[in-house]
């Protein structure tokens, strides 16, 4: 189930792309887990072949949220769905798979971890890598701040008095569409109530 040595070998160009193409075109359905069907695909894309990749990280894709977590919160590989999703979003973004919508799996991430108390090292891990890939991928988005074209996303802080001398603007004059987060830290007007997770201050 795990295909990452072959990944390893697509890199540094030692792969035999015939075993590859034999894995996407028959043994595809056979590797148990996302993260090894997407691995696959990522070898191949790194060998030009698009279509037999598109092809197994659509396999991929299919395969997310069908093998289900054991009581224990992973798999006997330590997998989880969060890990390999994350690692789908990873491989996909990193080979520019046009074929895997992202953004999407990006809400489906979100979303799981959100739902989540702790997550894994592996988990943490593939996703870190997911969001590295992301922004590299987000390079060509067409933003512009103020007027003044940004190359890549933006990340950017302004402060309350920043604010107030005037707005921000931000305008995605590409063709995709762009998500954006904002956070907004402050000091309350209202004392907040008590709170605590499992413990009481008295």
């Amino acid at each position: 189930d795990n295909a990452a040595p072959i990944r390893v070998l697509a890199r540094n160009g030692r792969a035999s792309i015939g075993d590859l193409r034999y894995y996407a075109e028959v043994k595809i359905n056979d590797f148990g887990t996302a993260l090894a069907q997407a691995q696959i695909g990522a070898a191949l894309a790194m060998y030009g072949d698009r279509n037999r990749a598109e092809a197994a990280f659509g396999a991929a894709v299919r395969r997310l949220g069908q093998t289900a977590d054991t009581a224990n919160g992973w798999r006997e590989d330590y997998g989880t769905n969060i890990r390999d999703t994350a690692a789908v979003i990873a491989l996909a973004a990193e080979n520019q798979i046009a074929t895997v919508d992202t953004s999407n799996l990006a809400e489906r991430l979100a979303d799981a971890r959100y739902a989540r108390d702790y997550t894994s090292t592996q988990e943490d891990a593939w996703t870190l890598m997911a969001a590295a890939a992301l922004i590299k991928d987000a390079e060509d988005a067409g933003l512009t701040l103020n007027g003044e074209p940004v190359n890549g996303p933006i990340f950017a802080r302004f402060t309350d008095d920043e604010l107030a001398a005037g707005p921000v603007q931000i305008v995605n004059t590409g063709d995709r569409a762009v998500d954006a987060a904002i956070s907004v830290t402050g000091i309350p007007l209202v004392q907040p109530p008590a709170g605590g997770n499992g413990f009481t201050i008295e």
